[in-house]
């Protein structure tokens, strides 16, 4: 997830890895590879800089998932389903919502936890970038 807030640059650590960056989403592109970024923005967060910054950074890895702005209950259950065919059946998902607003969080863990359920998705690892700590 992508918001179109003023990130600071911090150092994020997880484990014995470490990446000095004001996206977390850039962290995890150096922390893994060989994965491919499935990107959940909304209209306003695609026309941002932050958007623009990570598609530099991630380049062809970015698979970025357009998702309406949440401001109503249609508009959460259209969430709800773009992110549940976001995803080839069969993936390892690593879930990140360090820079995410409202209720997407919920939202797209509530997705990832019905389709884990059906066997078609395998959430690898479940991070979030404090950035307090």
């Amino acid at each position: 997830m992508l918001g179109t807030g003023d990130y600071k640059t911090v150092r994020y650590i997880w484990g014995e890895r470490s990446c000095e960056t004001r996206i977390f989403c850039q962290a995890l592109l150096d922390w893994f590879p060989d994965a491919r970024l499935h990107l959940a923005v909304t209209p306003e967060a695609r026309e941002h800089d932050n958007y623009r910054d990570v598609a530099k950074v991630a380049g062809s890895r970015l698979c970025p998932v357009e998702i309406p702005s949440g401001k109503s209950e249609l508009e959460m259950w259209q969430m709800f389903e773009i992110v549940t065919k976001a995803l080839p059946q069969g993936e390892n998902v690593i879930f990140d919502f360090t820079h995410g607003f409202r209720s997407l969080p919920v939202i797209v863990l509530l997705a990832f936890g019905y389709m884990q359920s059906l066997e078609s998705i395998k959430i690898e690892h479940l991070l979030y970038g404090a950035y307090e700590a």
